[in-house]
């Protein structure tokens, strides 16, 4: 059943537009897709900005994936929209008219209007200009012709007009829709992976979530310009890298980067096949029911290296703390999985060896080792003995006589060890140990 937030709020004014928009979609093909492809409550929300510029003369354009995933007739909720005019004055009206909330971006001009569980990115037309390589460009007024020319791709420089009369135009100046229908990923010009060397990432990502190849002049290009990668900062890479980790099969594009020698410009200790990432990675989404976190892949894609080369990668991405310290862990923790290796080996042996890690480096070792023997033994402590805890606590032991120091520390560690492996069930058992100890 389609969602329908939108449906409920009443419009403000201009309640004849739904006659004018029904006229529109008889004449234009693209408009009839748009009905039959995009969700409900994304029609009326376009629909709703654009009723809000009637007789105003502002030109309105739907950019981006939504524009691709429409020709190729996939559902989207990536909404944006391009406003050849003042797009944050817009974005406040179409707040209020939606009862919304905007948040707006002065510095680039850009805002964000969300509604429940849809929102929309409105930015103003612009076009840029880069003074060298790696750096960010500056950004100016422009039009609908200078937006689509800063795009990265073909299949993302187009754009359908929401405005009336307009409504449902496409416009493709580079081929963008006859590069969908030959499946390639294409860039604009031949300084595009110079200008921007992120493009590189974003151009592997989307050849292989689509299915598509690089464009033959397109990956002469990106060969050629792969060493541009190192002048971007380990910020905006890692930017980069997450995105691609939030694919629905990350190991295609990390292995396309090491076939085209893109990790050796990035981060070189990750320039090596590594036969079993593929496996690893599509083992770790069996174990989460899904999407692993970001630390999984991150401790998966690193596994193979070195204590020193994973403290480079952390500090040359800027890793985030909590996700740092799972990498950390999980790194090494593999070096210690020696002690783990026996086929009889007590429960409080493997709590002690494994108390100080994060469950999700534990995690992490289990997918990417593979071992049955090993995965008993790290299950064991991810499902029962990491919650074992003793019935007895300071405050009792204090009651049998144990003063606070290091000796009541000993007994309180003793009773853990005895309790995880099952030589007390009770309290009176823990109490009958106390006191034989004492």
């Amino acid at each position: 059943m389609a969602d329908e937030v939108l449906l409920s709020i009443p419009l403000k004014g201009y309640a004849c537009y739904n006659l004018l928009y029904q006229e529109v979609a008889e004449i234009s093909n693209l408009a009839s897709q748009m009905n039959s492809v995009l969700s409900q409550d994304v029609l009326v929300l376009l629909r709703r900005v654009a009723n809000l510029v009637i007789g105003d003369g502002v030109p309105l354009y739907l950019v981006g994936g939504l524009v691709r995933d429409l020709l190729l007739k996939v559902p989207s909720r990536d909404v944006d929209i391009v406003v050849v005019g003042d797009a944050l004055t817009l974005a406040r009206s179409l707040s209020d008219d939606i009862d919304g909330a905007a948040k707006i971006h002065r510095r680039f001009g850009t805002a964000t209007v969300s509604c429940k569980n849809l929102s929309v990115d409105m930015v103003t037309a612009r076009s840029e200009v880069y003074s060298r390589p790696g750096a960010l460009p500056d950004i100016r007024p422009g039009s609908i012709d200078d937006d689509l020319k800063r795009r990265d791709f073909a299949i993302n420089a187009m754009a359908i007009r929401l405005d009336y009369p307009h409504y449902g135009e496409l416009i493709d100046p580079y081929g963008g829709r006859q590069d969908l229908t030959q499946r390639v990923v294409r860039v604009l010009h031949k300084r595009s992976f110079v200008d921007d060397a992120t493009r590189i990432l974003r151009a592997l990502r989307y050849e292989q979530r689509l299915g598509f190849h690089l464009e033959w002049d397109t990956e002469a290009l990106l060969r050629r310009d792969v060493p541009a990668l190192s002048t971007i900062s380990g910020n905006r890479i890692c930017h980069e890298l997450e995105i691609i980790l939030r694919e629905e099969q990350p190991e295609k594009v990390v292995e396309r980067m090491n076939g085209l020698g893109v990790w050796r410009s990035i981060f070189t200790p990750l320039d090596a096949e590594d036969d079993k990432l593929s496996e690893r990675f599509e083992r770790a989404r069996r174990v989460a029911g899904g999407a692993p976190s970001l630390s999984m892949y991150l401790s998966l894609l690193v596994y193979n290296l070195t204590e020193s080369d994973v403290e480079r990668f952390i500090l040359f991405f800027r890793i985030q703390k909590m996700v740092a310290k799972v990498i950390r862990d999980a790194v090494r923790l593999k070096s210690m999985l020696g002690l783990l290796d026996g086929n009889v080996v007590l429960p409080s042996v493997i709590y002690r060896a494994l108390c100080s890690y994060s469950p999700t480096a534990i995690l992490a070792v289990d997918v990417a080792e593979g071992d049955s023997l090993l995965h008993r033994h790290l299950n064991l402590y991810l499902k029962r003995l990491r919650y074992v805890r003793t019935l007895l606590d300071g405050e009792a032991l204090l009651g049998l006589g144990v003063n606070t120091g290091p000796l009541m520390g000993k007994i309180l560690g003793e009773l853990k060890d005895a309790r995880l492996d099952g030589r007390v069930t009770s309290v009176q058992d823990e109490v009958a140990l106390v006191k034989h100890w004492l």
